[in-house]
């Protein structure tokens, strides 16, 4: 019951992103510093499989370092390294709390950092911490290093179901230095202001039964320094609730000033349509999808984003910045055994 959530970003290529500039722009996930969280599964935490993979063009060694954890290693060209993380390290049940879970990753030489998310029998047996595990309920994402970091992000998310109590969506809010002061602003007008020093992190998750914020898409958030920001749903049901099954859909959020105004997406092996969400942070911003089945297009206020189905390739082109997201549907919607 595989479920992800892609960001499809300008001039980057990856397993999970794939996008195309309309002017260069200066992302990229290769870096020496990286400062990553763990979002709150839907599993009990003390059974999970959450594990950081370190890959690298170099030879080098890299370091690990979180609350009351260290771990060095190496890595080399054509292989990763996979480390299996100790549970308490996952933000758990903190609806709305500063926590020090940050995790920082170093490197010699430049690495690429992916962050793993998964439940009990998630895995087979790792560097540390290891168990026999067979996959069910992951997702990953690929990290951002510090030097592609921001001050000023708008989030990306997806509804989580309000009537199940697995389904607690999360956004958590990850400083790099100390005193590093953050403003959110919630999709339904309620704010939070935070002070945060390095490694700290700030969580809200959605409560069950809690009827303001169902969708953390459209959150604002700024800084007075450079921050991480992440956004989970550990029960996702795409397209809907209607349609079986749910599971994890997290992802890093790229800063404002990454975003582009021309994005190329491949429909997913599901067999059915993908989801696709285009979020706009300015007003009056016009957005065409273009796709061998013809052209459309939609006007976008501030904040805002405009939700569509595809399974054929897709180009979108914007007159202002735009982030586009791309999801996989539910097990009852995919043609593909493994589901989604």
């Amino acid at each position: 019951m595989k479920k992800f959530l892609s960001l499809l970003f300008c001039a980057c290529i990856s397993t999970a992103t794939v996008g195309l500039a309309a002017e260069p722009i200066k992302t990229t996930h290769e870096g020496n510093d990286f400062w990553v969280a763990i979002p709150s599964h839907w599993y009990n935490p003390y059974q999970r499989g959450d594990r950081v993979t370190i890959l690298s063009n170099n030879e080098t060694s890299f370091r690990i370092e979180a609350q009351d954890y260290n771990y060095e290693g190496s890595v080399s060209p054509g292989n990763s390294a996979d480390v299996l993380l100790p549970w308490y390290l996952t933000e758990q049940g903190a609806a709305d709390n500063v926590l020090d879970k940050g995790i920082h990753i170093t490197s010699d030489l430049p690495i690429s950092v992916v962050v793993y998310n998964a439940g009990p029998n998630a895995d087979e047996k790792l560097v540390e911490f290891g168990q026999d595990w067979p996959q069910i309920g992951n997702d990953a994402y690929l990290a951002l290093p510090v030097k592609s970091l921001g001050k000023s992000y708008l989030a990306l998310s997806y509804l989580h179901p309000l009537d199940d109590a697995l389904a607690t969506a999360s956004i958590i809010t990850l400083a790099v230095e100390d005193n590093t002061l953050v403003d959110l602003v919630f999709p339904n007008g309620e704010t939070k202001q935070c002070a945060l020093n390095r490694g700290q992190i700030y969580v809200r998750e959605q409560p069950l039964g809690f009827d303001g914020v169902r969708d953390f898409t459209g959150t604002r958030i700024t800084a007075n320094k450079l921050v991480a920001v992440f956004t989970s749903v550990p029960f996702a049901f795409v397209p809907s609730q209607s349609v079986w099954a749910g599971d994890m859909a997290m992802e890093q959020m790229f800063p404002l000033d990454h975003w582009g105004t021309e994005y190329l997406a491949c429909p997913l092996p599901t067999g059915d349509t993908d989801v696709y969400r285009v979020l706009a942070n300015e007003p009056q911003t016009t957005v065409e999808i273009r796709t061998s089945n013809g052209t459309s297009s939609v006007t976008l206020d501030a904040g805002k984003f405009y939700q569509f189905e595809t399974s054929v390739p897709t180009r979108v082109i914007s007159d202002k910045p735009v982030a586009v997201a791309q999801y996989a549907k539910g097990l009852a919607a995919a043609a593909w055994e493994e589901g989604s």
